[in-house]
């Protein structure tokens, strides 16, 4: 009678290859990537432009603004910004297209039509004035921080300086930008004629990294690091308790077979060699496997540590400094810092 008997069957090579695959898989999730900075694109930002300009002739001016805005994004000029400001004044976005108009002239101070671009200023101000808006100018230190306001509302508005027009009742103004704590002021509208008020919002660096550690709030940027490190370290260890299972289980399986296969009276040529090398590629499975565990346990081990030695730092938001409102007006204009 014949017997069949299937034994696992594994080419060292094959099985190094595999091995170096895990190796190096691991490897990346353990290296951080590095994006190339972006580069200035006129040809595309051109292409963006001209579809816009096509989504503008065709009267869909939410698709034009977003077009005219990618634009812009990637080569800023200031014939996008004045392409903005005519999308949202179609929109019938008036706080949008008079932050769009002051960014072009900013950019374009010589502009050629500067009277005009100004007269469309004051008579979108205007237009919101009558509907019980008050205007507040949002100015930060440094320049370009983003603004947001809360109660969440939809503005273009989103860089100092700007100016806002808020409704009667309180809004919490944020400053922010990379590098530096966030500044906030409650600002409070009253009932009345609308009257322009002014906030000015200083935002402080943020603290000084430990030497040599990661960039951020001091010690709280270590705690992070020790963090992430913590949670990497645990994904090897996992990783290394499957690789080290199944050299286990392939282990065992090669014992079974050559059981199997030393009870027959005559053993196939070349059988002992075939178990031998299932045997020894299970085995060095078995040894990765066992590096990765308990080298990743270790290494979760101290970052958990240092997680909790080392000290949460974290700062304060600086206080709002307020500009007055000018005399005549009759909406009440309050201010107040925020932490």
């Amino acid at each position: 009678m014949n017997m069949r008997v299937d034994t696992m069957r594994t080419d060292p090579s094959r099985s190094r290859l595999w091995r170096s695959g895990v190796t190096w898989l691991l490897a990346l999730v353990l290296c951080g990537s590095f994006a190339a900075p972006a580069l200035s694109q006129p040809e595309a930002a051109e292409k963006k432009s001209a579809e816009g300009r096509v989504a503008y002739d065709s009267g869909d001016f939410a698709k034009a603004l977003v077009l005219f805005k990618e634009a812009y994004r990637l080569h800023p000029g200031a014939k996008y910004l004045f392409n903005c400001a005519k999308a949202c004044g179609r929109l019938e976005d008036y706080e949008g297209a008079i932050y769009y108009d002051r960014q072009y002239l900013a950019a374009s101070p010589n502009a050629p039509d500067k009277g005009t671009v100004e007269a469309e200023i004051s008579r979108f101000a205007e237009i919101l004035g009558s509907r019980g808006l008050t205007a507040v100018d949002i100015a930060c230190q440094p320049a370009g921080a983003r603004i947001s306001v809360a109660p969440a509302r939809h503005s273009e508005a989103e860089q100092s300086p700007a100016t806002l027009f808020l409704p009667e009742g309180s809004h919490t103004v944020t400053c922010e930008k990379a590098g530096y704590l966030p500044a906030r002021a409650l600002v409070t509208l009253a009932m009345g004629a609308p009257g322009p008020g002014s906030v000015r919002l200083h935002l402080e660096k943020e603290p000084e990294p430990i030497p040599g550690g990661p960039e951020g709030d001091g010690a709280s940027g270590w705690r992070t690091a020790a963090l992430v490190t913590a949670g990497t370290a645990v994904a090897v260890a996992v990783a290394g308790g499957v690789v080290y299972g199944l050299g286990w289980s392939a282990a065992d399986g090669a014992n079974s077979d050559w059981n199997a296969l030393s009870q027959k009276e005559k053993l196939a040529p070349g059988a002992f060699d075939e178990y031998d090398s299932d045997y020894r590629a299970a085995g060095d499975n078995m040894e990765l496997g066992s590096v990765l565990l308990y080298s990743g346990l270790g290494v979760a081990a101290a970052a958990a540590v240092a997680w909790l030695v080392l000290p949460d730092a974290s700062g304060t938001a600086p206080a709002a400094t307020v500009m007055p409102m000018p005399s005549g007006g009759a909406t009440a204009f309050f201010t107040i810092p925020l932490p």
